[in-house]
Formats: C-alpha cells, structure tokens, sequence
C-alpha cells in the first residue's frame, strides 16, 4: 500500500476506536447522572415534606410509617433518627430516599422513579458522534492539505525523483538540495543518501583515473613487451648461430679423423695404382665409411626429421631389445646387465627412438667402463604437478663423469671418447628424443663410484599433443 493509504487508514481506524471507547465509557456516566439528579429531586421534596411545605413534585410519592412498614433496616433507622436523610435501597428504575420526621414521630419515604434514560443516551450518542467525525474531518484535513504534504508526502517524492536520476544517469538532479531538505528523520535519511551518492562518485572518479593509469602502463607494458620479444628473437638466432658455429666445429673435428684416413689410402692408392689393394686397407675404408656414415644418421636424430609416433609401448621389451643390440656390436662381455622393470609398464611413444635412446647410453655406459663393470636399471611410478611419471634409472659402477663436462654432457659433440666408436651426438640425440615424448633426462655422479642416467617419461599423452606432430613439453624439475 502507499503511504497516503496507510496513513488515511491508520488514523481513520485510530478514530474509530476512540469514538466506540467515549460511546462505552459515556452510557453508565449518562445513567449515572440521572439517578444522581433523581435522587436529589427526592430529596428536595422529602425535605419540603418534613419542613411542613407542600409537596409540588408530581413525579415523587411519599410514604409514612414506622420502620418496618417502611422496609428501613435498624443500621438506617437510625441514622434517619439522627436528622440525615439517606438513600434507602431500591430496583433500578427506583430511587427511595428516608428521613425522620420528628413532628409525627414516623418515617417518610420519597419514591421516585427514573425516567426513560433511552432518549437521553441516544442523543448524548448522535451529539458524540457529530462532534467526533466534526473533529475527525478537521484533522484529517489539516493533515492531509498541510502536514503530510509538506513534511512526508513531500519529501518522500523528492527521494523518489532524486532516486530515478540516478537510475537514469542524470548526475545534476541524484543529489537534493539542503534548502529541499526538512529537519527531522527524513532529512537525516535524505542527508545520508547525499553523502553516500557523493562518495560512490569520488570512488568513481578514482576508479576511473586508476583505469586510464592502467592503460597507459598496459599500453607501456605492450610496447616494453614487444621490444622484449624482438631482443629474445634476436638472442634466440644469435644462440642457433652460435649452436650452428659450435655443431660445425665439433663436425668438422668429427670428420677430420676419418677423412684423414681415408685420404691417406687413396693417396696410396693413386701412388701406385697397379698395386692390389691390402685387405686390412680395404677394411679400414670401410671402417672410416661406415662412421661417416653413422656420423650423417646422428646428425639427421639430432635435428629430429623423422615423424613423432605415438603408441604403447613396453618399456621392458625396449631396454632388452637396446641391451641386445648393444652387447651385438661392443665388447661387453664381461658387463653383468639386469633389468628391474615390471613387464606391465606401458607408456605412450616411438618404440624405435625409445630404443635408440637407451641404445646411446647403454653404449656410452659401456664404453665408459671398458667392457669390464655391472649396469643396472630400476623404473618407479612418481606423482609429480598433478601427473603420473615414470622414474627410470640407468646405473654403472664405471668411472665418475668429469664434473666440468657433466653440465654439458647432453650438449652435442661433447663427448669424450672422439675416437671410431663415439660421434658426440648419441647423448644429445637421446635428450631430444626424450623432450619430444614430453619427459627430461638428467645425469648424476654416484657418491663412491659410477654414474647414474635417470630417464622421467609421462604415463599420458602431453596437453598439447596432437596427431603425429612432435610433442613438446616443459618437463617438472627433474633430479639433481
């Protein structure tokens, strides 16, 4: 409901009330007074009686005896003997009042009864009635033509314009004036609502100020970040000029050897050209082919051509296949190799350059330990940023790896056995192949004796994944 209703409502209800609370209250006054007015016209003639006057009330009877003929208790009785004139007990239309009259000697009784009191009280009614709604018509116009308009329906409307201005974005009519605004709780409420209008607008403008600062550093930031990506462009071709630099080197030092070789065979073979070739030269050439060869077929792993395959595979079936082509095609007989893999291990890959991985370093183990010395390797399940890992670790109880090499024992070329069995690229080829399946590879000295190669491969499929491509992942920090 609107206020105007409530209030219309409240106080004609209000008045209402009063009017049936007077009605109740004033029909036993009225009643009241007419008994009493009775009562004292009865009086007046019972004394007129005893003074020896004649009676000239109509309406009053009179009645003379002793006592009991007049129904007096004694408790009365005397009190009538002692000249009082008392009010004697009646019905509720009968007024009896007793005195004693010395004169005669008796009791005199004056009866009077009451009058229709009905067309009184009906009246004394419809005059209350008048005077209420007459009163209640007056407030209710001084109310609703000056009080209410002026210090609630008024100020209330002002809320509601000032409130729609805001909701309509008008910035000149939110705030109500002070000379709008009364002195008693809606001025309070009116007074709170400025300031608070006021504030929230500071907070905008701050706000506002803030976000245009924002994008001036944004915009900054962009440019800074662009000049940022050119220099990291320009670092990252300086890096593949100077990787290049370093790979060209460490082939060229590569081949030197074997083509030293195999010029010197075919200088003495063009120095005497009717000679037959010796069988061990021939060998030799072979030989140095053979590692050139090989040295073309690291370089192509190491840029990685070939197509990335992504299958399951058992990671058991792949080191026994690397240990047997190893053990084929190097001087490890008197290695003792164990494998603790569990044959259920599967993860997702290239079966073939898992296989050339492990090859590599069973090879570079081999190498290192001179034929002679035990390799073992362990795997482990580990939970690392919310993934499934496989551990798998590749011990020897070879010679320690030189410390100032083992930062850059993955680093191509950095080998150091340079000699017919070592191009200085089968640790690199294995990093890189083990990035692309989307794990790492790290290398760590033992404290006695020997090194160990720890091999961290993903049980699932990297984010970013997709079809045949290579799979590129940043691996989590790896073993010390």
């Amino acid at each position: 409901m609107r206020i105007r209703k409530k209030l219309i409502l409240l106080h004609t209800g209000f008045s209402v009330v009063m009017a049936v609370v007077l009605l109740l209250s004033i029909r036993p006054a009225a009643t009241e007074v007419v008994r009493r007015s009775t009562e004292t016209a009865a009086r007046a003639a019972i004394r007129m009686v005893i003074a020896g006057q004649p009676d000239e009330a109509d309406d009053v009877r009179f009645s003379r005896g002793d006592a009991v003929a007049m129904g007096i208790s004694k408790e009365d009785g005397a009190l009538l003997r002692s000249g009082a004139i008392v009010t004697l007990p009646g019905s509720s239309d009968v007024v009896r009042v007793g005195a004693w009259n010395p004169g005669a000697s008796e009791f005199v009784v004056a009866q009077a009864a009451l009058p229709d009191t009905g067309w009184v009280i009906r009246r004394i009614d419809t005059l209350l009635i008048l005077a209420i709604v007459g009163i209640y018509l007056a407030v209710a116009a001084a109310l609703e033509i000056y009080v209410l308009p002026r210090h609630v329906y008024g100020p209330i409307q002002r809320l509601r314009r000032a409130d729609l201005a805001v909701q309509e974005g008008d910035r000149r009519a939110e705030l109500i004036p002070e000379d709008e605004i009364p002195s008693d709780e809606l001025g309070e409420i009116m007074r709170s609502r400025n300031h608070s209008i006021t504030s929230l607008r500071e907070h905008e403008r701050a706000l506002t100020d803030a976000l245009e600062r924002l994008e001036t550093i944004a915009a900054d930031l962009r440019q800074k970040n662009l000049l940022i990506e050119n220099a990291q462009r320009n670092l990252a071709d300086q890096d593949r000029l100077a990787s290049l630099g370093v790979m060209s080197a460490g082939l060229a030092h590569e081949m030197n050897t074997p083509l030293s070789v195999l010029k010197g065979a075919v200088e003495s073979i063009v120095e005497k050209p009717a000679d037959p070739v010796p069988e061990w030269q021939s060998a030799l050439m072979l030989r140095v082919i053979g590692r050139l060869e090989r040295l073309s077929d690291g370089l192509l792993d190491f840029a990685r051509v070939r197509p990335a395959v992504r299958e399951p595979v058992a990671i058991r079936d792949v080191v026994e296949e690397a240990w047997t082509l190893v053990s084929l095609d190097r001087a490890s007989k008197g290695i003792a190799f164990t494998s603790g893999i569990d044959a259920a291990v599967i993860v997702p890959g290239d079966a073939d350059r898992l296989t050339q991985v492990f090859v590599n370093i069973l090879r570079n183990s081999v190498d290192a330990m001179e034929g002679r010395g035990r390799i073992d390797i362990i795997a482990q399940r580990t939970d690392r940023e919310s993934r499934q890992w496989l551990e798998i670790r590749i011990a020897n109880n070879g010679p320690r790896i030189d410390p100032d090499i083992l930062p850059r024992l993955f680093e191509p070329f950095e080998s150091t056995r340079l000699d017919d069995r070592g191009t200085g690229l089968g640790l690199a080829i294995a990093e890189g192949i083990i990035r692309e399946h989307g794990g790492f590879i790290a290398a760590r000295n033992l404290p006695d004796r020997g090194c160990v190669f720890e091999i961290v491969l993903p049980f699932d499929l990297p984010p970013d994944a997709t079809g045949g491509n290579a799979v590129r992942s940043d691996p989590p920090e790896g073993p010390a």
